[in-house]
């Protein structure tokens, strides 16, 4: 063998070699790769969307000093929502769906720990003490399961939504509790409108040109009753008769920044069946207004509503209140605000013996928006006295003064 054809025969050998190792080496990577793991959480049709809102206040309540004593007060940690939302797309763009929990509600409650108690200048009993007229309110603290509805997109600007959800009556009411100014929502807004969930079905109208929303809903109703006939409504309630609450709510943006609305109510209660008497027919009216304007820095709103009622067996009477609230950002993360706010729960007595006012200051952080942010607010009450020991014709007393710390985060 040549020199030549030595060194040739090496180098191919070598190449041979090479190459077989080169394979070999890479054998591993040629094999199957693992399988990738399932999703540990999936919707089993359509898509699935989690949310929660959970608050955590620290309360101190500074209670008014009572006939013959002295003040005290009281402080104390408070889990006040955690709310846990499951929204559901069925069919996009046609079919949604949704369920709300909050487990920090009592599920065992009384309808008349909510009730609102009024104060009227008749003394049909003649012992002489005005009679005290029992103003029943939607149940909205005795049932975990807050939310539950489908809606329906019947057309671009028309959607049907029926279940169990807040009634779209006033502005504060249906608004969002995570994007509240203060830890709580206005004296009107609790009596009134506030977290009133029920049973019922809403069509809203929307017309993108004209900036307006129409809703117009049907909802089972609170019974208006008093006296010793059990009064339930509200949360996953059977409705015990056949009338129904109608409410109807319209709102507008007519320029950039300002929205304005109204609202009504119009309820009928008609005949229960007890076992003593019929106890006759209940209405219930409440109508009202408002007005916001807005800016990234600025918000600034005022709402009035309004009510007549007549609990079972008594004459009409009146009720209602008004607020305004603003909040200016001096920083994109803080921001400042005061509200002036009052509720008359029955317009018809003598002087401002029913009339509460509530003065309150804060400053909120913002460190996501309303998705995580620090509240600390003040208020001063000044409520109407209403006890049987004061004998003047007209007085307001300070009621519980309480300063609220909030820590909130919502996703």
């Amino acid at each position: 063998m040549t020199r030549t054809a030595g060194i040739g025969f090496f180098l191919a050998a070598a190449m041979a070699s090479g190459t077989a190792w080169a394979q070999t080496a890479a054998a591993p990577a040629a094999e199957p790769a693992e399988e990738e793991e399932e999703p540990g959480v999936e919707a089993g049709y359509g898509r699935l969307k989690l949310g929660a809102l959970f608050q955590v206040w620290n309360l101190t309540v500074f209670a008014e000093e009572p006939q013959g004593g002295d003040p005290n007060w009281t402080n104390t940690f408070r889990i006040r929502r955690a709310e846990l939302k499951l929204d559901a797309v069925i069919v996009e763009g046609r079919v949604d769906a949704g369920v709300m929990f909050d487990p920090s509600k009592p599920i065992f409650g009384a309808t008349a720990g909510d009730a609102r108690h009024v104060t009227s200048d008749d003394d049909a009993d003649a012992d002489g003490n005005p009679d005290t007229l029992l103003v029943p309110r939607y149940r909205t603290n005795d049932s975990a399961l807050q939310d539950l509805f489908v809606l329906f997109t019947v057309q671009k600007h028309l959607q049907l939504k029926v279940g169990q959800f807040k009634r779209p009556l006033g502005f504060e009411g249906p608004y969002s509790s995570a994007k509240l100014v203060f830890d709580e929502r206005s004296m009107l807004s609790l009596a009134l409108t506030g977290d009133n969930r029920d049973l019922g079905a809403v069509a809203t109208l929307s017309m993108d040109p004209a900036h307006l929303t129409m809703d117009l809903g049907v909802f089972n109703g609170t019974p208006i009753l008093s006296g010793a006939v059990a009064s339930r409504s509200g949360l996953n309630e059977d409705d015990q008769n056949a009338f129904k609450d109608l409410v109807l709510r319209i709102g507008a943006s007519p320029i950039e920044h300002l929205e304005l609305g109204v609202s009504g109510l119009w309820g009928y209660e008609g005949s229960y069946h007890v076992q003593s008497s019929d106890p006759g027919t209940a209405t219930d009216l409440r109508y009202g207004a408002w007005i916001r304007y807005a800016t990234d820095r600025l918000d600034v709103r005022a709402e009035a509503m309004f009510q007549s009622f007549n609990v079972v067996g008594t004459p009409v009477q009146h009720a209602g209140g008004a607020y305004v609230l603003g909040e200016y950002r001096f920083l994109p993360s803080w921001g400042v605000g005061a509200r002036l706010d009052w509720f008359d729960k029955n317009s018809d007595s003598d002087g401002d013996r029913s009339v509460d006012y509530n003065i309150t200051a804060g400053i909120n952080w913002y460190l996501d928006d309303y998705h995580s942010k620090l509240q600390l607010a003040y208020t001063a009450s000044i409520e109407g006295d209403l006890s049987n020991v004061d004998t003047e014709p007209q007085s307001g007393q300070l009621a519980d003064d309480q300063v609220t710390l909030v820590a909130q985060v919502a996703f």
